[in-house]
């Protein structure tokens, strides 16, 4: 017996499973979370399924719905374009069919930068957005500065030298 269960706690050393979640329904029932001798272990599925009612050791299936929902947000509030489909004003709920391919949606508003975000139709999902202002972009980390960056009006253009004639050969 002792062998058995020396060979039981190498495997669950090697595992990673409790011993603890090996008790049976003969087993004291764990202390109050909130008490000081609680065990540091969690309830395991062997003891959740002894202590359940006629369904124990049944497989819980959840069963996915046919849409996700996709919730847009954003600060502040913008107009919400998918291609060339204006789809609403945020905060905007949308519905669509499960892993029907993501959406390039683009968020917009009058003296912001437009915003392009993806949106993957996986599962459920929840897009928070900032748009940054016309005043700020050159604060964003890639935004392109003008064409006329640094340069003054009275700094005249750099003109390029001359290159020397070489001596010609007698």
């Amino acid at each position: 017996m002792r062998t058995l269960l020396a060979i039981l706690a190498v495997s669950a050393a090697f595992t990673g499973v409790s011993l603890f979640a090996m008790r049976g329904p003969s087993a004291a029932p764990p202390a109050a979370p909130g008490s000081s001798d609680a065990p540091a272990t969690v309830r395991g599925h062997l003891e959740a399924a002894a202590n359940a009612g006629p369904d124990a050791g049944r497989t819980v299936v959840r069963t996915l719905t046919d849409e996700v929902t996709i919730a847009v947000r954003s600060s502040p509030r913008a107009s919400v374009r998918w291609g060339g489909r204006t789809l609403g004003d945020t905060p905007l709920t949308l519905k669509r069919p499960r892993e029907s391919g993501p959406m390039d949606l683009t968020l917009s508003a009058s003296g912001y930068l437009p915003l392009h975000v993806r949106a993957y139709t996986f599962s459920d999902d929840t897009i928070n957005a900032r748009l940054v202002s016309n005043a700020e972009k050159t604060k964003v980390f890639g935004y392109p500065a003008s064409l006329d960056a640094g340069v003054t009006e009275d700094t005249p253009p750099a003109v390029p030298a001359e290159p020397e004639a070489a001596p010609s050969a007698p």
